[in-house]
């Protein structure tokens, strides 16, 4: 999340390299359910 949803491109051209475009996403997916789900739990104050 230290980009701020900017992904640099030399850093996605070196993700390419190993997972699809369809994996990126899933992953980015997945990345991004489990920070937001951090966020609300902050939020909430559950540990």
């Amino acid at each position: 999340m230290a980009y701020h949803g900017q992904l640099p491109e030399d850093l996605y051209q070196k993700v390419k390299t190993c997972f699809t475009v369809q994996e990126i996403t899933a992953l980015f997916f997945q990345i991004g359910s489990k920070n937001a789900a951090n966020w609300f739990l902050i939020a909430m104050q559950i540990k």
